[in-house]
């Protein structure tokens, strides 16, 4: 059986064929081997593989070190903007051969835009196969340096930040009950960052002023801090002012020996079981690529800073975002060493490909001693999935639980405006694809794309130009959310949780199925409220089917979708908040009279 690997696709192509990058129209062909569908059915059982193999990978950096914890390399998550780039040359080879096994008189099969890993995984799962490559690829110990000379680069970047804006800065903090941690967000004010993460959830003490509280900011190497220090409020200090310089010198020499115990670590023997196959080169791709993507100097400095202030001062309790980034695992450490509580609030959607969310293989990274979640779904799917202990688990709501009326009560098949959410480039790329392939979808309707705001937007520009040079019926939108729901009549979505915030402005939501890859929504993976639309085709007969309600029948749709929407954003529970930060250093609270 020989696979042939191109870079496109041939013209007139007569044998079975796989493409790497999703694209319906090539789907339709008679020819295409369905690999995405292939993996979207078997994705839960393989990657539990996956979480298996990775806790034995685990344990062997932590023979060494616990600063593994916050090496990005520790966060096992298969979705778009995290790491499903290097999981799916993997899943791709295992999916061919399970294809394979059912078409065993196969010949020949055309790859089309592979990466070269695929070939590699193939290789080692069945020998036999003959690959013809049109190029040739890096050898592994060029690969290697290249890696590590990356990451040190990027230690040399993350420090000349940490030296610029805040190892000289007089150490300054904020004396109060609670201190609440949050990362900065990208083209976002210092304190619209935290209300990005937080929005609302603590209004009603700063009123009643039962607990104070104050708000640590960790900034990123990209973040201008001298933009945001303008915009500093008296409750709001940045966490790395208080570094010391042992602190900083410390923790750089942590960054390098975590940097040179993964180029080790890589070239010893990790096998990564899945079923039947074995590879020995998928965990060295993953490290060495995740050791290159990630910094994490600012974390294991933001550990030695939280120390500091420790010494100086001590919180009933810290709060910070839980979503198993690096920075809540060294905010822990530092926590654990003076006693400190920690409650974690998970303030977005969570999906099954986030595998380090997971309380099921050991050893497992820190968690915190609470979790403060925005609805009743999270809970169930903490319990059910994440095996998490209930009675760690709370409800404390979400601002986005506002409520606002059905704006449009009828719908036109002739004149219809659509606000697609576009949460990552894949999903542009499908659903552009979607466009080319089923023409009803360009009859009576215009498409207002909003890209997601807090990325760099030049990420999308390419294949948002290609989309509105051929279609001038679809356009970028900006601005505003609530005045792009104004815009519009109907919201489709695919892995963003602004979806489900547009059923809270007003509008039904469509999801749509624009995963290159793995499936992913916002929804916990219960969307039977949410017209689910798994093609161009469906998605084209759902709009025909739509526009034909009546205007009971809209009415009812709408509260099925905003009934399930206040599942996972209830509204905030400002007792049950201020019952848990007291509680959680063993305080006793007693409830306030409304009022008061």
């Amino acid at each position: 059986m020989r696979i042939i690997f191109l870079a496109e696709i041939p013209q007139n192509i007569v044998s079975p064929f796989a493409i790497y990058k999703y694209d319906e129209v090539l789907a339709g062909h008679l020819d295409y081997i369905n690999i995405r569908e292939i993996i979207q059915n078997r994705s839960d059982e393989w990657l539990d593989e996956i979480d298996q193999s990775f806790a034995r990978l685990s344990s062997k950096f932590l023979r060494f070190t616990r600063w593994w914890w916050v090496a990005g390399m520790s966060r096992l998550d298969a979705r778009p903007w995290a790491q499903e780039q290097l999981f799916k040359p993997l899943f791709f080879a295992r999916a061919f051969l399970e294809w394979l096994s059912i078409h065993q008189d196969t010949e020949e099969v055309f790859f089309i835009g592979c990466p070269c890993e695929v070939a590699i995984y193939l290789k080692e799962f069945k020998k036999d196969l003959v690959m013809k490559r049109d190029k040739k690829w890096t050898p592994r110990v060029v690969s290697l340096f290249s890696y590590l000379l990356i990451a040190v680069l990027k230690l040399f970047k993350n420090a000349v930040h940490i030296l610029r804006h805040h190892l000289f800065r007089k150490a300054g903090f904020i004396k109060s009950d609670v201190l609440v941690l949050y990362e900065s967000v990208t083209n976002v004010s210092l304190t619209s960052g935290y209300k990005f993460h937080y929005d609302g959830l603590f209004d009603a003490l700063s009123v009643k002023k039962n607990v104070s509280i104050a708000y640590g900011c960790v900034d990123s190497v990209f973040s201008q801090v001298k933009d945001l220090r303008r915009g500093i409020e008296a409750e709001v200090f940045f966490l790395i002012d208080n570094i010391s310089f042992v602190g900083f010198l410390k923790s750089i020499f942590l960054n390098i020996y975590l940097i040179f115990l993964t180029g080790l670590i890589s070239l010893s023997k990790n096998p990564c079981q899945c079923g039947e196959y074995k590879s020995f080169r998928f965990w060295p791709n993953y490290l060495l690529n995740e050791l290159s993507r990630s910094f994490f100097l600012t974390q294991i400095c933001g550990y030695y800073a939280l120390s500091n202030i420790f010494k100086k001062h001590r919180y009933q309790c810290v709060i910070s975002t839980y979503e198993e980034k690096m920075i809540e695992r060294a905010v822990l450490f530092s926590c654990r060493e003076a006693g400190i509580p920690v409650i974690g609030y998970t303030p977005h959607p969570q999906h099954s490909l986030a595998l380090c969310l997971r309380n099921v293989h050991e050893p497992r990274a820190p968690k915190p001693d609470r979790y403060a979640v925005c609805g009743s779904k999270y809970v169930d799917y903490f319990l059910s999935w994440g095996h998490k202990n209930p009675n760690a688990l709370t409800i404390w709501g979400s601002k986005k639980s506002l409520s606002s009326n059905l704006k449009v009560k009828s719908l036109s098949r002739k004149n219809l405006k659509v606000l697609v959410l576009i949460s990552h480039p894949n999903e542009l790329s499908v659903f552009h694809s979607w466009l080319r392939a089923e023409s009803r979808l360009t009859w009576g309707v215009r498409y207002f794309l909003r890209i997601y705001q807090v990325v760099n937007s030049r990420i999308f520009s390419e294949e948002i130009n290609s989309m509105t040079s051929r279609f001038d019926f679809v356009e970028e939108i900006d601005g505003d959310f609530k005045d792009n729901i104004n815009a519009c009549q109907l919201a489709a979505f695919c892995g963003t949780s602004a979806g489900l915030l547009a059923i809270n402005y007003g509008l039904i939501s469509i999801h749509l199925g624009l995963d290159d890859f793995f499936k992913m929504n916002p929804c916990f993976n219960d969307l039977n409220s949410m017209l689910a639309c798994a093609s161009a085709v469906q998605f084209a007969d759902c709009l025909d089917k739509v526009c034909r309600l009546d205007e009971n029948s809209i009415s009812a749709l709408y509260h099925r979708q905003k009934d399930f929407v206040d599942q996972v954003f209830a509204p905030i529970q400002e007792l049950t908040i201020e019952r848990d930060i007291v509680n959680a250093n063993g305080g006793t609270f007693v409830p306030v009279p409304a009022g008061q």
